[in-house]
């Protein structure tokens, strides 16, 4: 995956979007080009069940630009992992795993 900065609109939202970096399935591929599109263009990203594959298409009518964090991208991974990176056996997720909880 590749951790994505996106602005969401309405209501200026910011989020973290794991973007698949392998293609072996049409929905990541549709990922990858919608997150290409985004870099220049408000872009949509839909579900379409009958394709079992996402629709990427430029957002109609919205003439503004989005509205970045004034936080650098680090210290906004940061807060949106927080608590959350296993990084050792002792970690609560592992132990929980093995069923050897506290």
């Amino acid at each position: 995956m590749t951790i994505r900065l996106v602005c969401t609109w309405p209501g200026d939202g910011i989020l973290l979007w794991p973007v698949p970096a392998r293609a072996d399935f049409a929905a990541w591929r549709s990922e990858q080009a919608a997150a290409t599109l985004a870099e220049t263009k408000w872009t949509q990203l839909v579900w379409n069940s009958e394709r079992a594959d996402f629709d990427v298409e430029t957002a109609e009518n919205i003439d503004r630009e989005p509205t970045w964090p004034k936080e650098s991208f680090e210290p906004l991974l940061k807060l949106g992992f927080a608590d959350r990176i296993v990084d050792n056996k002792d970690h609560y997720y592992v132990r929980r795993l093995r069923g050897v909880i506290d």
